[in-house]
């Protein structure tokens, strides 16, 4: 649908965690999350081709703190 307005839809955790031997890194945060356009989930619901997994993205991640 293009020159058109979507909406996203994410949903997701977050674990921070303090290092005691902080030589490199003070911490960490270690995170996941699931998120979808409105558009994608229409069509999952709509269509038979397209699947419902299709329409969702997943992400995992580390972010270090110096």
């Amino acid at each position: 649908m293009p020159n058109a307005f979507h909406f996203t839809l994410f949903g997701g955790g977050l674990v921070h965690q303090e290092f005691k031997n902080k030589k490199i890194f003070s911490g960490a945060d270690f995170y996941a999350e699931v998120g979808t356009v409105e558009t994608y989930l229409w069509y999952a619901i709509t269509s038979k081709e397209v699947s419902f997994g299709d329409a969702f993205s997943a992400s995992i991640g580390v972010n270090f703190y110096l």
